[in-house]
């Protein structure tokens, strides 16, 4: 763990005032804190609250298909074998049923394989192994991959463990109905929530970078607006720089459209070289976090709001 010298000075960001605090703390427990915390608002109208802290309370949900929620502390079957599969790489469960399975996805591991990952090297692939283990799988499993998260970023992701779940949750993605929240540190101080509405223009070289526009076609829209949390002073090698923590929420999903637009604004992510961050983490870790996911559930129907409160 890298720790290095913090001093959050009082300041007043959205009506929260930040206490005082110096001293030598792991900036990696200072993102985790902020990127698990969770908030105080969450709604009241039937929506299903599901988080990682309380994964072992299954008679807190209420609907029969989510009844069937299981988690890898099961010891049943092969279910001691199927956790050690997850433990061993780092991944959490969060939920799983019979129709979706959610989890976490540590920093620095791709969402689906390419030329140079195997799949079995990839969150994926590893939960394939998990269910063909836990379930005594005898042919190829099938798992919906219906999003991604970049590869040195951790997070919340959901899959679908059927084609019919898959065709359901594709559509809602596709029509931008599943909320999706992050939490990340940024370079600079950011004083005030805001919006930005730019295009996301993929890179035609060999380096795998995006690049931000004020105009473009349609399908390269990229919307969010974000909202700052606190802001702290971090001194590297005598050097003191501002951060800011940040909750951020899409409004489209495009490649890196995080990482390039904040740092397009002038304030990339801590860790982030590849988008202009001057500060390094170890281990390559990108201080972005997926956090939250809200969605209605393939088969019950039900609005759940999905928390991933630990990395």
């Amino acid at each position: 763990m890298l720790f290095c010298k913090i001093a959050i000075r009082s300041s007043k960001i959205s009506g929260r005032n930040v206490s005082k605090i110096a001293g030598f703390v792991g900036l990696s427990n200072v993102f985790r804190n902020f990127a698990t915390k969770l908030p105080n608002n969450l709604e009241t109208d039937g929506t299903v609250n599901i988080n990682v802290g309380d994964i072992n309370n299954y008679n807190s949900v209420p609907n029969e298909a989510f009844s069937q929620r299981s988690t890898t502390s099961s010891t049943a079957g092969n279910g001691s074998v199927a956790k050690e599969i997850l433990d061993n790489a780092g991944i959490q469960l969060i939920y799983e049923d019979n129709h979706i399975i959610v989890c976490s996805k540590p920093p620095n591991m791709l969402s689906q394989s390419d030329f140079k990952t195997e799949e079995s090297d990839t969150i994926l692939g590893i939960l394939k192994s998990y269910i063909k283990v836990k379930y005594d799988k005898k042919g190829d499993v099938f798992l919906g991959l219906l999003h991604r998260l970049d590869r040195p970023c951790s997070g919340i992701m959901i899959f679908a463990r059927n084609s019919k779940s898959a065709a359901r949750l594709s559509e809602h993605f596709k029509l931008r109905s599943i909320s999706k929240k992050y939490v990340c540190i940024v370079e600079g101080i950011v004083a005030s929530a805001g919006k930005i509405d730019n295009y996301i223009i993929p890179s035609t070289g060999k380096e795998v970078k995006v690049k931000v526009s004020r105009e473009g076609p349609e399908n390269c829209l990229a919307k969010l607006v974000y909202k700052p949390i606190q802001t702290f002073k971090f001194s590297d090698n005598g050097k003191v720089h501002n951060l800011t923590v940040l909750e951020v929420m899409l409004e489209t999903g495009r490649k890196h459209q995080i990482r390039a637009q904040l740092s397009n604004a002038g304030y990339p992510i801590f860790g982030d070289s590849k988008y202009g961050s001057k500060l390094k983490f170890p281990t390559h870790l990108v201080c972005l976090h997926s956090r939250e996911l809200s969605v209605v559930h393939p088969v019950s129907k039900e609005k759940v709001r999905l928390f991933f409160s630990s990395y």
